[in-house]
């Protein structure tokens, strides 16, 4: 069965109402997820605040991660995941643990949940697992999973044969109260390790990750098709590729050959003051994920890469092609020179083979 056809029959409006602070937390936790994920699998989409607070869908299946953050006690314990919150309808109400299994409550292997804590587990033998990041509930005594078995199959039904193996506790290191710190750290190592070089704006880097993701787990509205969540709600492999590529040495050479460009072929200076400035713009936009700005640079770059015959000119003739064609994609605050610097970079960056389309 697709995971289509399985995530669309799961029971959803599992994330409930949480402060600023735990929201904020959830979201750097899933860009450390991401990263950890990322050179894992070949394609795979992170949904955030749909079904569960962070889920992973990838080709060989899904995985649900409920973020649960303590500011005090040492640890969570496995009665606080097991206890029902008390709710006016008594048969609606659930238990931390309960809600998150009935997300793999199925014949589907290939689903598992995660229950993320910056606090270790203790489980009703009170031992805690502190030396342990992920702790399979598989491995658990076996009293303590026959405690939990019965627990979960009183919660949603003698029907219900829990299975301990699509269930894991994640003891998280990132630290509560400064976790951008440690998330900074985190996105130079995983720049480094992807291109081999330091990012060019750690800072700008860092910042458009964490908007992206905060602009897709804000998003509210329910959604009806499988391919409209993911688009609306998650965070894909390619799109974390195209971020990548703002903030590396290739931009840094097309930008700079954009500006030899100006230099060589616009005679006027205070006209070539005015494109030097708008390029500059360009780039800031770019770099702040500016939507209308992005969307138009993958609809273009798209079709150069369908038409290389048609593109396959002089520079000039090419930049003269994309303006006559795409101006008119842009709304009227953007200038007749910031949408030709917009278009001279375009150039520069298909020169660079930032794109790096395979077909080429």
């Amino acid at each position: 069965m697709s995971n289509e056809a399985i995530y669309m029959k799961l029971p959803f409006d599992l994330s409930g109402s949480r402060s600023k602070n735990r929201f904020r937390y959830e979201i750097l936790w899933g860009l450390s997820k991401l990263f950890e994920i990322y050179n894992e699998n070949k394609s795979f989409v992170m949904v955030f605040d749909y079904a569960c607070d962070i889920e992973v869908h990838k080709d060989t299946g899904l995985d649900f991660y409920q973020v649960k953050s303590k500011k005090d006690g040492a640890v969570y314990t496995q009665g606080v995941l097991l206890k029902k919150k008390k709710l006016e309808e008594e048969k609606k109400s659930f238990s931390i643990l309960g809600r998150l299994y009935s997300l793999a409550n199925n014949q589907n292997e290939n689903i598992h949940v995660n229950l993320v804590s910056n606090k270790p587990f203790q489980d009703s033998s009170k031992k805690n697992h502190t030396t342990i990041e992920n702790l399979d509930f598989n491995n658990l005594d076996e009293e303590v999973k026959k405690t939990i078995e019965a627990k979960l199959q009183e919660e949603l039904g003698s029907d219900v044969t829990p299975d301990m193996s699509k269930i894991s506790f994640i003891y998280t290191s990132i630290d509560l109260f400064s976790p951008d710190d440690t998330l900074r750290g985190k996105t130079s190592k995983f720049f480094f390790e992807l291109t081999g070089s330091e990012p060019n704006k750690p800072n700008a880097l860092y910042n458009l990750l964490v908007e992206t993701i905060s602009e897709k787990a804000c998003y509210e509205l329910q959604l009806d098709c499988y391919s409209d969540i993911l688009n609306r709600k998650g965070v894909s492999k390619d799109d974390i590729e195209k971020i990548i590529s703002l903030y590396s040495e290739k931009t840094d050479r097309a930008v700079e050959k954009a500006s030899v460009f100006i230099d060589t072929n616009i005679n006027k200076p205070i006209k070539r003051l005015k494109m030097k400035t708008m390029l500059g713009k360009v780039v800031s936009d770019i770099e702040s994920g500016n939507r209308l700005v992005l969307q138009n640079e993958e609809l273009i770059v798209q079709s150069i890469f369908s038409n290389l015959e048609k593109y396959d000119v002089e520079e000039t003739v090419f930049i003269d092609l994309l303006v006559s064609e795409y101006s008119k994609l842009f709304t009227i605050e953007y200038s007749e020179d910031y949408r030709y610097a917009f278009f001279l970079l375009i150039l520069m960056k298909v020169e660079e083979n930032i794109y790096e389309y395979s077909d080429i």
